[in-house]
């Protein structure tokens, strides 16, 4: 065990040592799953699953909660051209040339008749989400198939809004199409020349968008090591049934309340000890632990493109070779939001709090340590080089002596889009370290000689880089014994 610890212990500071950067040109982000969350799980509600004498008694546990992010800005660059901003010019070629804006206008609206388009504007995005529901624990002391045994489930319900959360100033637009036409997904209205089709993936969604259901089911079978009136040691074995939803790719920052549909296996411990007793007063030392291994599962994500000189290159538009004279140029998005192989890999969730009971009143306070390790990320079918390409800007779609589009022709693209261009890992999310601070309050009864608690509880959640969500939360609890 002593090994095992400080094996775990040189991983944590690993990840501290390398999730301290701030990330940028990320198309996706999986924040920590709803039932990842040992601070609103155990708050309170320990008193009923760890007193002495362990009757063979079984212990449910309701928990309404609300939960919102914040520093949405740092979320914004997240998602961001990589300028250290939440915000992106999209502007003239000559002004984007001189150093003075990010992207040119006629990358995202084909104009190859017009070198110098008024279609501009400046994009703001400040990333929000919003989450509440009800987690449901359910923790059983067993006699079979032995003494000392046990087995425990969770399972949050959840009802989840994500907002990307942009505005544009300093718009101008030309008389059919604007900037945000083309992020929302919308059609372009364009002459043949310029022919384009709708952006379809990793659009910029105009409202929030909601998701609701159970965020995945962990389930535990554990031992009893130690079960003492004044201190406890379980251990236990634990599998993760994936019951979110699916990563579908079609807007960016979309909500997901589960684990990306990923299985996990893992293991866990509670410990106690308490450290005083005089009357009716008393306080206990209480920590748990675990470890989760998420195992490889499809996710359809897009990959950015790792052109420095290009930013946003993942949403401009292309050709295919052999592209025959009248066909419409695509946004690259459309194309490279595909079917991956993503592995998330180690997950550990870890708190410690001091527990003050006084009558029937329970006072909680911790301090809840999270790291989760870096996707690993691959492409599940084959990318063939020199097929598709980005458009130049003075390509005319419709003109006969042009075509075949041919991608390595500089009159027809400024770069191909081959397996050395893509940005596979920036589909992924980075390793994350929070740190969260909790407290909780609660009052012990009985209903029908059954012990029974009830409890209000918070916490903050501070991140040490943008690759997680900052976040506040608040709950209410009802425990019952029977």
């Amino acid at each position: 065990m002593k090994f095992i610890l400080k094996k775990f212990l040189a991983y944590f500071l690993l990840l501290s040592s390398v999730s301290c950067f701030a990330s940028s040109k990320r198309t996706f982000l999986m924040p920590r799953s709803f039932n990842t969350n040992l601070a609103m799980q155990y708050t309170i509600w320990h008193d009923h699953i760890f007193n002495y004498p362990y009757k063979d008694q079984s212990n449910l546990q309701f928990t309404p909660f609300f939960q919102a992010s914040d520093q949405g800005d740092d979320i914004g660059k997240y998602f961001g051209v990589g300028n250290g901003k939440n915000s992106f010019i999209i502007t003239t070629q000559n002004t984007v040339q001189a150093g003075n804006a990010d992207i040119t206008n006629r990358y995202l609206i084909h104009d190859n008749a017009n070198a110098i388009s008024n279609r501009k504007g400046t994009v703001y995005l400040t990333p929000k989400q919003q989450a509440g529901g009800l987690r449901l624990d359910f923790f059983q002391h067993l006699k079979f198939p032995f003494k000392g045994t046990f087995f425990q489930a969770s399972m949050p319900i959840v009802y989840l809004e994500n907002d990307i959360n942009y505005e544009v100033k300093n718009v101008s637009n030309d008389a059919n199409n604007t900037i945000l036409d083309f992020f929302k997904g919308n059609q372009i209205t364009q002459p043949a020349t310029n022919a384009q089709n709708p952006l379809t993936s990793a659009k910029l969604h105009p409202a929030r968008q909601s998701a609701f259901g159970v965020a995945d089911i962990d389930l535990s079978y554990g031992y009893k090591f130690v079960a003492q009136d004044n201190k406890h040691l379980f251990l236990n074995i634990a599998v993760t049934i994936p019951t979110g939803n699916r990563v579908r790719g079609e807007y960016l920052f979309e909500p997901i309340y589960g684990n990306g549909h990923h299985v996990a296996l893992g293991w866990g411990l509670d410990a106690g000890l308490r450290l005083w007793k005089k009357d009716r007063h008393c306080g206990k030392l209480l920590f748990a632990f675990t470890h989760r291994y998420l195992f490889e599962g499809t996710e359809k994500r897009t990959i950015p493109l790792n052109r420095v000189d290009f930013k946003y290159a993942h949403y401009y538009l292309t050709g295919r070779n052999g592209d025959s004279q009248g066909t419409a140029l695509t946004p690259a998005a459309n194309l490279l939001t595909q079917d991956l192989s993503v592995r998330p890999g180690n997950q550990f969730d870890a708190i410690a709090l001091f527990n003050f009971y006084s009558s029937k009143f329970l006072i909680d306070i911790g301090y809840n340590f999270y790291a989760k390790e870096s996707e690993s990320i691959s492409l599940k079918s084959t990318w063939n080089d020199d097929t598709y390409g980005v458009a130049a800007l003075d390509y005319n779609v419709n003109y006969a002596g042009s075509r075949p589009f041919n991608p390595t022709n500089n009159a027809h693209a400024i770069f191909a889009i081959n397996n050395s261009t893509l940005d596979i890992q920036g589909a992924g999310t980075p390793s994350q370290l929070t740190h969260k601070i909790f407290g909780a309050l609660g009052y012990k009864f009985t209903i029908i000689d059954n012990p029974a608690s009830i409890g209000i509880g918070g916490s903050y959640e501070f991140v040490n880089s943008n690759n997680a969500l900052e976040n506040y939360a608040f709950w209410a609890k009802l425990g019952l014994s029977f």
